[in-house]
């Protein structure tokens, strides 16, 4: 009977391990890209390039879920100075360097140029009786979420959270850490921060003003990993190497004379990334932060034509219904009425 259950405990440990997407070596399939790794939803990086699971820093880790719903979204203050204020020189100045997430988010923004591009299209459609759901149903802006684990306890801390396209950062800070400011970078016109202190002093470089600061956010390339040899897959990959030293180099400078110190020395840098931590692991199981998600959070985002947070059949709704709102405008023709004429 013994020996029964011990077989049986034993397959049920496996089939737990089977199932559980954070068992087992967190090195496994990590895939090389050209230059650096793909790591997927449950693996976080440290500033090392270590990685771990997300549950040994936090507890009751969850994916993005369409019914959490944010208690408000309020707009982030924007700067199009290259003169960054520099933190204070008690502050130790951490990053993260990102081409992009890998966790979708519910959260999505369009320009106003793109709304107003949109509603021109439609009165163009309309007036050429073609159907306007052909321009209404593509659905896009949908930005990528980032959490950003702060565990640094040893001195106060100012956050740079840069990446090239549209991320939702959503931080998780310890109770003992001291954020005294956080400098939002995003190489699109979409950015957007969630769970911060509202008495965190944040500014956004986002953009055209990004741009022309030389800011566009561009990580080191890397050549090797713990384990694996980076894959070079273009034809011309000298010349792609070149550009993208080229354009970590850009970035740097402004870094450098931004925060005084070289991105690569303070930042988790990686092109896709789900989770980035800031600090050293929690000590115990009991000591984990509880996770925060999206739900009941405050979000503070760019300037946007369009913000909306949901699903994302009911964002092409909403979508269609800035479209509409603005060529009425525009027009001085009410456009909900028209479609409707039209069957639409």
């Amino acid at each position: 009977m013994l020996r029964l259950g011990l077989i049986l405990s034993f397959a049920l440990l496996a089939s737990c391990s089977d199932t559980d997407p954070m068992a087992g070596d967190v090195t496994d399939k990590v895939h090389p890209e050209s230059y650096g790794v793909q790591l997927g939803e449950y693996k976080l990086m440290d500033q090392d390039k270590k990685l771990h699971w997300i549950n040994e820093y936090v507890a009751d880790y969850k994916q993005a879920d369409e019914a959490e719903t944010p208690k408000e979204i309020k707009r982030i203050q924007q700067t199009t100075s290259c003169a960054i204020v520099a933190p204070p020189k008690s502050a130790l100045v951490r990053a993260v360097v990102t081409h992009g997430g890998e966790g979708a988010s519910n959260l999505f923004m369009m320009s106003k140029s793109d709304v107003s591009h949109m509603a021109q299209k439609l009165i163009a459609v309309v007036k050429g009786n073609n159907s306007p759901q052909i321009m209404l149903s593509k659905t896009e802006g949908r930005l990528y979420r980032i959490d950003v684990v702060v565990t640094e306890e040893t001195a106060p801390v100012h956050l740079v959270l840069a990446s090239r396209s549209s991320v939702l950062w959503n931080i998780q800070k310890a109770p003992r850490t001291n954020i005294v400011g956080v400098t939002v970078i995003s190489g699109t016109m979409h950015a957007a921060i969630a769970n911060l202190d509202k008495r965190i002093p944040v500014i956004a470089l986002v953009g055209d003003a990004a741009k022309k600061c030389g800011a566009i956010p561009a990580v080191k390339p890397v050549m090797e990993f713990p384990g694996l040899r980076m894959q070079l897959h273009a034809a011309n990959k000298d010349e792609k190497l070149q550009q993208r030293n080229a354009e970590f180099s850009r970035f740097d400078r402004f870094f450098r004379n931004a925060f005084g110190v070289t991105s690569a020395m303070v930042a988790v840098g990686q092109d896709e990334i789900v989770h980035a931590a800031i600090g050293p692991i929690p000590s115990t199981p009991e000591s984990r932060l509880p996770y925060k998600g999206i739900d009941g959070a405050t979000i503070l985002a760019t300037e946007a034509g369009l913000i909306f947070y949901g699903s994302e059949s009911d964002y092409t709704l909403a979508r269609r219904q800035a479209a509409i709102k603005q060529a009425s405008i525009v027009s001085g023709v009410d456009y909900n009425a028209v479609l409707s004429e039209l069957g639409y």
